[in-house]
């Protein structure tokens, strides 16, 4: 009877241990420093989602413990630049992609499914968009790679995202929006 009460208790304390180290529902002893804070959003990018001069809840850190899903609102900050953007997950590693062209622009397709934007309407990308995912299209064969991820705005319209810079990498997300 000894024996089940020091096991019991044993299995209390790791469990206390574990909820004080923030570590259930990710690695076993693995710390994750999630901080939340209040962000602002500037632009019109994520209009239909968020409006500009709207407050919403950021998770900092929050990709040090958790996987990048498909529609993450992503807080996102480019090597080498201080702009900080807000951006949806639109491709993950290994989705596939293409252009086409759809009158006086392009749409792109992912997974052989149009892109939609949060109205049902089709993303329709300038020809300079194009050329700068065509290269990514021909350089990586139509194939997310690894580690890589594909984030937009909302509004193709004034958002700049991966139809100006290409993919990301998971370092470069900051952030996960509540």
């Amino acid at each position: 009877m000894k024996f089940y009460s020091v096991f019991f208790i044993f299995n209390i304390l790791i469990v206390v241990f574990c909820l004080h180290m923030n570590t259930i529902g990710s690695s076993f002893f693995k710390e994750c420093p999630i901080t939340e804070v209040i962000m602002e959003v500037r632009g019109i990018s994520m209009d239909g989602l968020f409006s500009s001069g709207e407050k919403v809840k950021a998770l900092i850190g929050y990709y040090a413990c958790h996987e990048v899903s498909r529609k993450d609102i992503i807080i996102l900050r480019k090597k080498n630049d201080s702009q900080i953007l807000i951006k949806s997950v639109v491709m993950l590693p290994g989705d596939h992609f293409y252009l086409r062209a759809y009158g006086s622009g392009f749409q792109l397709l992912i997974n052989d499914e149009v892109l939609l934007n949060s109205y049902g309407m089709p993303y329709l990308l300038t020809q300079a968009a194009e050329r700068v995912l065509n290269f990514f299209e021909i350089n990586d064969q139509g194939i997310v790679p690894e580690g890589k991820f594909y984030v937009f705005g909302n509004n193709p319209h004034g958002s700049i995202d991966s139809s100006n810079f290409g993919p990301v990498s998971k370092d470069e997300l900051i952030g996960f929006v509540k």
